[in-house]
Order: structure tokens, then sequence, then C-alpha cells
């Protein structure tokens, strides 16, 4: 069975908002002693944002934490920008509108999506070039 793919794309109709997050992030793969890692995320950034992924071949982590003794590789710094407000399952194309205009201008993203919105890390030499790039693909960007 085929699917077709319509020739003239939905438009997306819900404002997107980004908040852009003054803190440094680090992308980290961590090795297999990875209760170290939650117990110290728990301890040191209950209130702040961290996002641990595991597959059946890695476990990555975004976080606040630069370095730790369980981290076999570590890349940042990053800034986060998040899509401000919660976002319905229904919606399609948000990250797609979002990445599009970074791509456009030569800005590599990492994403990462929660049950409630998207969130989007750049490197932070590039985080004021996206900033103004989103802002002038009409997407306003406030800072927290």
């Amino acid at each position: 069975m085929g699917y077709s793919v319509p020739r003239t794309p939905k438009l997306l109709l819900v404002k997107v908002t980004l908040k852009r997050h003054a803190e440094s992030f680090w992308v980290s793969q961590v090795g297999d002693d990875f209760a170290q890692v939650l117990h110290s995320l728990t301890r040191a950034e209950f209130d702040s944002f961290w996002s641990l992924t595991r597959t059946d071949n890695e476990m990555s982590l975004v976080s606040h934490m630069e370095s730790h003794p369980s981290f076999q590789k570590s890349e940042g710094p990053w800034t986060l920008f998040e899509v401000d407000g919660v976002l319905d399952f229904g919606l399609v194309g948000i990250l797609n509108s979002l990445t599009q205009p970074m791509a456009d201008s030569g800005i590599s993203v990492f994403a990462v999506s929660t049950f409630n919105t998207d969130y989007i890390l750049v490197k932070a030499d590039v985080a004021d070039k996206a900033h103004a790039v989103w802002e002038a693909s009409g997407f306003p960007v406030s800072t927290s």
C-alpha cells in the first residue's frame, strides 16, 4: 500500500515562540555506571533541564554537567532554546519549521522532545546567530 505525499504542505497554524536559556549545556555519552550520574543529577540539578536517553547502543545525557567520571565523551558548550508552551501531539511541522532556518544558515542543531514541548540546542558560539535567524524567520525569542 502506497502513501501519497501532499503537494501543498499545510502551513504551521500555531504561533511558536522560543525561550533562550542562559545556562550552558553539554551533550555527553554515559558509560555503564549511569547510577552515579543520576545521583549527581537529582542532587545538584533537580530544578534544571536535563535529558537522559538510552538505546541498545548507547546512553546520552544533555545537562549542565561538563564532566563526570562516567562520561565517555562530552561536547559543549551548547545553548538551549525551548519551544514556549505545551504542544499538542497532533501538530505537524513544528521541528521542521524551526530547524529549516538553521539548516539554511549552516547551523547544526541537537533536538530533544518531551511530552509537553521541544528543545533545540545549538553550539554556544553560534547561539546569537541562531537567535537572530529565528527572529528574522518570524519566531520571537525571549531570554530566561
